[in-house]
């Protein structure tokens, strides 16, 4: 039976996620999204904090700019393509 993948991830990873994006704030960079830790979930230092979570969102942060650069190289890529579609025509 089909099963919709939202559905499958369990509820805790789904708060943690929401919770990155409630400590860390996103502008617009030289080259894409920046993001920059604004503040931490708990109170006090950051030895004060869930080391779980912390690895989380280390996490988290790292597989928002793979998937950034990811999506940049699939733009790239097509625009290269268009590129060599003109070329065609133009040439056809």
């Amino acid at each position: 039976m089909w099963e919709c993948p939202t559905s499958s991830v369990p509820d805790y990873i789904w708060d943690t996620i929401s919770l990155f994006f409630l400590c860390y704030s996103r502008s617009q960079g030289f080259s894409g999204w920046v993001l920059q830790r604004m503040t931490f979930p708990h109170e006090g230092t950051p030895l004060d904090q869930d080391s779980w979570l912390m690895w989380a969102f280390d996490f988290i942060e790292q597989c928002f700019y793979e998937l950034q650069a990811d999506r940049d190289a699939e733009r790239e890529n097509a625009e290269k393509l268009k590129a060599a579609h003109r070329n065609m025509r133009a040439h056809g």
